[in-house]
């Protein structure tokens, strides 16, 4: 039985920038919010969700959803940047979500070696 999705790190860390997101979004200009906006907190929503598909698969399904997540992150990393790039989050907030990006990613990166490392 897989452990609750809620108690992983991972989940944790992803919430927590769900979270930076939403009190970012409320701050954007307009245009920004509707559109890179909504984007990003769809994206990090779809990673959230990919998390739980992978806790609750079967082991040699795993990393399909680990791998898809990572893939993800690279779309939530260049919305933040042009979220920066456009002033519309200040450096220190881009720093922050720097920071909660390479925890995501490490979680994910160790998770997929270790689903791919067991099933084969």
């Amino acid at each position: 039985m897989p452990s609750n999705y809620e108690n992983l790190p991972v989940f944790k860390e992803c919430y927590d920038l769900l979270f930076m997101a939403v009190e970012w979004c409320s701050k954007m200009k307009r245009d920004f919010r509707y559109t890179i906006g909504e984007d990003l907190k769809r994206r990090i929503i779809s990673i959230e969700t990919l998390i739980y598909k992978a806790n609750t698969a079967e082991q040699c399904a795993k990393w399909i959803y680990v791998k898809e997540a990572l893939d993800f992150m690279v779309e939530v990393k260049i919305y933040t940047r042009i979220l920066h790039d456009c002033k519309q989050i200040s450096t220190k907030q881009y720093g922050i979500a720097c920071e909660r990006f390479v925890l995501i990613e490490k979680h994910l990166s160790n998770w997929e070696k270790h689903t791919i490392t067991t099933y084969i």
